[in-house]
This record gives C-alpha cells, sequence and structure tokens, in this order.
C-alpha cells in the first residue's frame, strides 16, 4: 500500500482549509440573508398587524357610521353595506345583498342616472351630488351622494340623509317669506289705522257737537234738518273711513303647538345674513320647548330684537339667547324694567335674549313699546321694530319684561303661560250697580283726546250722568285705586299711549272685578269679544248706542 508523502498531505490539508473556509463563509452568508430575511418578515408582519388593526377600525367606523356606505360589483349589484345604509332606506341588510341599485331610487331618478349621472361617472370615475331616493315603503329620501370607482370596476356608493335639513331649509325660506310678509302687513297695519284713528277721532267730535246742536234746535226746524243732514254726512264719511281700515292678518293671529326650540334655531338661521362678525351669538337650550303661540310674531320678535341689540354692540360682544323657566338675576344691581301684558299662574317657558351694548336710558325705556318711537337716528330705523311685542301679548298668553343698564346691556324677558281657566267670579251686582238706566250713573271718562273726550262727556252729562273725565290712563287707574266707589262704570278709548283700553280695563277688572267696562274705538273689527267688556262701541259714537251700551252694562 502506497504511503502518502508529506508534500501530499500538505496539498490535501491546504485543499480541505480552503474548503472549510468556503463553507464557513457560506454559513455566515446564510446566516445573515436568513436574519436579514427574518427582520423583513417580522417588519413585514408588524406592518400587516397595523394594517389589519387599521382596517378593523376603518371597519368598524363604517359599521358605525351615521351615513350610508355600499360596495355595488361590476354589475351595479350590492356586496356590502353598512346598517346606516339600509336603515336610511327601510330595508334590512339582508334585503338589499346581491341587489341592483335600481331598486333604491323611483324610475324618474332612475332615469336620471342613467341618462346624466351614470355618464358622467364613467368620464370622472367621481361623482357628487344630490340625488332622491325611495325608501322601502315609498317615502322619498334626499340623499348627498358620492360614487367612487373601484379597482375591480365596481363602485363605492356613500350617501347622507338630508332630507330632515331640507326639510328645515325649505321650512326657514316659507318662514321668511311669511316674515316679510307679515312685515310689510304690520307697517301697513299701524300706519293705516293710527290715520284711521285720528280721522275717527275729528268725526267723533264733529258728531257729538252735531248731536248737542241737534239737541238745542229742536224748535228751529230749518236748522235742525240741516244739522240732521250734517250727521248724516258724517255716518257716510265714518262708513268711508271704515272702509279703508286695515285688518290685521291672520298670519299673526293664528295660535298653534309649537317646539320653542326648533323655533328659535330657524329664527337664529334667518338672522345670520344681518349678524355683525364682531358680534357672537350664544344659545342655551334644552332639546325641546312646547308652547303655544304664532310663529311668525314671535319669530319677528326674535328678529326685531336681535336688530336692535346688534345696533347696540358696534363695537362687537356678545348676544345670549336662554330658554327655561327659572329667571335670571339682574343684570346690574342698578337696571331699570318696565314690563308688557301680566304673568299668568303656571310658566311653561321663558326665552332671555341678553346683549352687552349701549344699554337704554330709564327716560326712553317706558317708551320703547309705543308706535312709531325710536331711539336709534332718523335715518336708520322708523320705531314700528317693538310693535310685534305688543302684538304677541296682545294674541297669545305672554308677558314681555324688558330690564336695561346703561352702559352694560339689555335683556328681553319673553314669558309664555300654559291654558288656565280663569276662577268663576261671582256674577251678583251690588245695589248701587243695579236699575241705573235713567238714574244718574257716576261715570269714569278715559280719553287721551282733548277734542273727542270734551264731546263725549257733554254728550253722557246731557243725560244727566255725572262724569270725571281723565286724559292720561295711568292717572285713571291711580284715581280708581284710591276710590272705587266713586265710579259706577268706567268708558275707555282703546288706543292711548302707555296705556291702552284693553291693558287699563285688565287692570280695573283685577281691582274690582264686578265693575262694567265700555270700550270704544274707530277699529273695533279686529278686537275679540271679552268678559272684560259691558260693550264695545265703534266710533263716532252716536247717543243712542251709548245709551244703550250704559243700559246693558248696568242692567
Amino acid at each position: 500500500m502506497n504511503e502518502r508523502t508529506p508534500l501530499n498531505n500538505s496539498q490535501e490539508l491546504k485543499r480541505l482549509t480552503r474548503r472549510l473556509e468556503r463553507e464557513r463563509k457560506a454559513r455566515q452568508e446564510a446566516e445573515r440573508l436568513l436574519e436579514l430575511k427574518s427582520s423583513e418578515l417580522y417588519d413585514a408582519s408588524q406592518q400587516l398587524a397595523k394594517e389589519v388593526h387599521q382596517v378593523r377600525i376603518l371597519s368598524a367606523g363604517v359599521e358605525a357610521a351615521r351615513d350610508g356606505v355600499a360596495l355595488m360589483d361590476k354589475h351595479g349589484n350590492c356586496s356590502y353595506m353598512n346598517p346606516a345604509f339600509a336603515a336610511i332606506f327601510g330595508y334590512q341588510p339582508s334585503e338589499l345583498l346581491g341587489q341592483s341599485w335600481r331598486m333604491l331610487f323611483g324610475s324618474t331618478e332612475r332615469d336620471r342616472f342613467i341618462s346624466v349621472i351614470y355618464p358622467q361617472f364613467e368620464r370622472d370615475g367621481v361623482w357628487r351630488g344630490e340625488a332622491l331616493g325611495q325608501s322601502k315603503i315609498g317615502e322619498t329620501i334626499v340623499q348627498d351622494v358620492v360614487l367612487s370607482r373601484l379597482p375591480d370596476a365596481g363602485f363605492l356608493y356613500s350617501l347622507r340623509d338630508i332630507t330632515k335639513r331640507r326639510g328645515r331649509e325649505k321650512y326657514a325660506r316659507d318662514l321668511e317669506e311669511r316674515l316679510l310678509k307679515a312685515e310689510r302687513e304690520s307697517a301697513l297695519f299701524t300706519f293705516g289705522n293710527a290715520v284711521a284713528h285720528d280721522f275717527n277721532n275729528l268725526i267723533a267730535a264733529i258728531n257729538g257737537n252735531v248731536t248737542m246742536m241737534k239737541m238745542d234746535l229742536q224748535n228751529d226746524p230749518d236748522n235742525y234738518y240741516r244739522a240732521h243732514q250734517i250727521e248724516i254726512a258724517i255716518q257716510q264719511a265714518a262708513n268711508v273711513i271704515r272702509s279703508l281700515e286695515i285688518e290685521r292678518s291672520n298670519e299673526v293671529q293664528l295660535i298653534a303647538p309649537l317646539d320653542l326650540v326648533e323655533l328659535m334655531n330657524t329664527g337664529l338661521q334667518i338672522a345670520s345674513s344681518i349678524q355683525p362678525a364682531n358680534i357672537a351669538v350664544h344659545t342655551n337650550f334644552p332639546s325641546a320647548a312646547h308652547i303655544e303661540t304664532n310663529e311668525v310674531l314671535l319669530t319677528r320678535c326674535l328678529l326685531n330684537i336681535l336688530t336692535n341689540a346688534f345696533a347696540a354692540m358696534k363695537e362687537g360682544g356678545t348676544f345670549n339667547i336662554k330658554i327655561t323657566k327659572r329667571k335670571s338675576k339682574l343684570i346690574t344691581s342698578n337696571a331699570q324694567m318696565v314690563t308688557l301684558g301680566t304673568a299668568g299662574k303656571k310658566l311653561s317657558y321663558l326665552i332671555e335674549l341678553t346683549d352687552d351694548g349701549t344699554g337704554i336710558n330709564p327716560e326712553k325705556l317706558t317708551r320703547i313699546f309705543d308706535e312709531f318711537y325710536t331711539t336709534k337716528p332718523k335715518v336708520t330705523g322708523s320705531g314700528l321694530g317693538l310693535e310685534s311685542l305688543k302684538t304677541l301679548v296682545e294674541t297669545s298668553k305672554a308677558l314681555v319684561e324688558v330690564e336695561s343698564s346703561t352702559g352694560v346691556g339689555t335683556r328681553f324677558r319673553l314669558s309664555f303661560y300654559s291654558d288656565e281657566k280663569p276662577a268663576v267670579q261671582s256674577a251678583a251686582k251690588t245695589p248701587r250697580q243695579m236699575g241705573k238706566t235713567k238714574t244718574e250713573l257716576k261715570i269714569m271718562l278715559v280719553d287721551d283726546d282733548a277734542l273727542v273726550g270734551h264731546t263725549l262727556k257733554e254728550q253722557i252729562e246731557s243725560r244727566n250722568h255725572h262724569v270725571t273725565w281723565y286724559i292720561d290712563p295711568a292717572k285713571a287707574l291711580n284715581a280708581f285705586k284710591l276710590n272705587q266707589k266713586h265710579y259706577d262704570i268706567v268708558i275707555t278709548d282703546l288706543t292711548m299711549p302707555g296705556l291702552s283700553g284693553k291693558e287699563l280695563a285688565a287692570q280695573l277688572k283685577q281691582l274690582s272685578p264686578n265693575l262694567p267696562i265700555i270700550l270704544y274705538s274707530g277699529q273695533t273689527a279686529y278686537i275679540e269679544k271679552d268678559s272684560l267688556y259691558a260693550a264695545i262701541l265703534q266710533k263716532p259714537i252716536t247717543l243712542k248706542a251709548l245709551e244703550a251700551a250704559l243700559v246693558k252694562a248696568v242692567s
């Protein structure tokens, strides 16, 4: 057997050494590659975990979304939808899966999709707009729709149900149109009836004097006839004036249940166009607040108060509106207050509207409800704005309170009361109120027009009654408080500054429930019958009508 030589052994060793080195390097490279791949695999698994987590979050978000989301395949059939999508149309998800999008629309809208919307979508790969869907029970659903092309030739159909929003917007537009109409009618009503009132006062004075002349001309047939002809002409003139009077629109007289919160939000939406950028409006509303009033009239009140507040905050500020059942404290301890109307026993809700503007001077505060009165410069306001508050009190069970402090701000508080049946007052009359049809009556006459008051006083006294005439209704009220027994009956004009005939009658009835009150006006057409009044007379008042009213009042 041959033995290897030392040279051969040395070569074999070198060969083995090289082989081992190659294997070592190959093993190191394999380990490096394995470590690299392991790191890449770990990074990939971590990224996949993140993506899975994101997909789960996205899926949960889509499932919980209030907007509807659906996937349509290339044939237009539904392969997935979130619960909101099915609920918007009134279906269960199982009823829509595999069904065509066409079943979600009426025939007219399907034709629109095919002829108009789908060609735009094919061209651009996306379409956004409004569409009219159809629910399971056939109701129209106004949708804000987005269609997006998917890689598999299908598309993503996402939508938002804006039916209620469009309904609110339509309601706001309709209300705004009714407001504009009511504002025009209010201005016309105020101006037209103010003119008619003044003419009726003049006619009433002329008529009264002619009546007195006829009494003095009983033995002078020619002049008596002429006076009689004048009297006929006066009645004809009164009829002409009456035909020109403008009746208050039913738009502000209809009382109906409404949600105060919804109405205030709509009113603020309308008012946003006049809100200056430097004035913030803050609201504090409950979820709902149901009252009975006129929506057009109350919205007018809100807009008029907002307009005045914005004008008082020229330098900017905050306007706060709060709906509550509990009054807030005065804006300052020295705030001045004026009220309109009377409070009921059961408060439903009240609205507090507070600005931090310049405030109203105390001497002007008492006149803010007077027709045509304004604290603004002549070029910036007509003074008609707060007339709506008087109408609100007249037509609703409401109380208006205004508090203001110069340099601090103004708060309007509108309180609404639920319907209550007043306690039945005893109908028994005292002896001095019975049977006085021909004997002397002690009468309080209230009329701010000197010509009418003087003439009417003479007419009544010609029938042997004692008359105390007051020009100022507030002074008349104070006189009655001091000596109620001095008056058997009160006769009052309707339209007077500071305290109207209605307001005077209400306060007198609180003091003496059985007191007969006769109300007269040139505009009796819109005076509702009320147990406050024993009679309502139309100016010019004839002596015959006056005598009949007195008999009715005390009988």
